[in-house]
């Protein structure tokens, strides 16, 4: 009985309160302050959880282009309303940050999921006093996605291979693929039958007649 006596409490508290839900891979608009949750109960543990919070800093001073503090944290509470998380929340200081020309700023942060949490809890303070009462800002706060602790060492170890099997290739077609031997081609030379020499046999010596003299 007590139990339902301190949750309707919590219910009823929680109502004054201003919560906003982020969805998965989903972005959500809000103003300073607003308590904004995560359900990551359904992700994997170690699942990289990519966040960003994107905000118009024109009017703020130059350290509101590099830097930015909020709270956060992963919580096992099974309700996103329970006051004591929300009041327990880390504060954290985020530089990376990337900046369009017109000075709308991004910063980047990661979680990974831890075992038995159930939610991220965030509170985006405002950047510089007149953010969102005089000019009227709202933070964008987006969730990028992820991959598994596991899906990254996948994805690494499956580049390692590639590469590894692209020098594999380089080594063996410069040293161990061996040229045949190049042996020189002889000319081929197109016969010719020596010359045929005729050999003249000397006329035969002229017999000389001999007459004797007579007196």
């Amino acid at each position: 009985m007590l139990s339902y006596i301190f949750l309707i409490i919590l219910l009823i508290s929680s109502s004054y309160e201003d919560y906003e839900k982020i969805s998965k891979y989903s972005s959500v608009k809000v103003k300073p302050d607003t308590k904004v949750y995560l359900d990551i109960s359904s992700y994997k543990e170690y699942e990289l959880i990519s966040l960003s919070f994107g905000m118009d800093v024109f009017f703020g001073s130059s350290s509101n282009k590099e830097v930015y503090s909020y709270y956060i944290g992963q919580v096992s509470s099974p309700y996103y309303y329970d006051t004591a998380s929300w009041d327990n929340l880390s504060l954290v200081t985020n530089r990376n940050v990337s900046c369009s020309w017109g000075d709308y700023c991004t910063f980047k942060w990661d979680e990974i999921k831890q075992p038995g949490k159930n939610f991220i809890f965030i509170i985006p303070p405002t950047p510089f006093s007149d953010f969102y009462t005089f000019w009227g800002n709202y933070i964008k706060i987006t969730h990028l996605g992820g991959l598994s602790a596991g899906e990254i060492a996948g994805i690494v170890c499956g580049c390692i291979a590639f590469i590894g099997g692209i020098i594999g290739i380089i080594f063996c077609c410069r040293y161990c693929c061996r040229k045949t031997p190049y042996v020189p081609v002889s000319p081929v030379v197109a016969y010719v039958p020596p010359p045929v020499v005729t050999v003249m046999a000397p006329p035969p010596p002229q017999q000389m007649t001999y007459y004797p003299t007579t007196y």
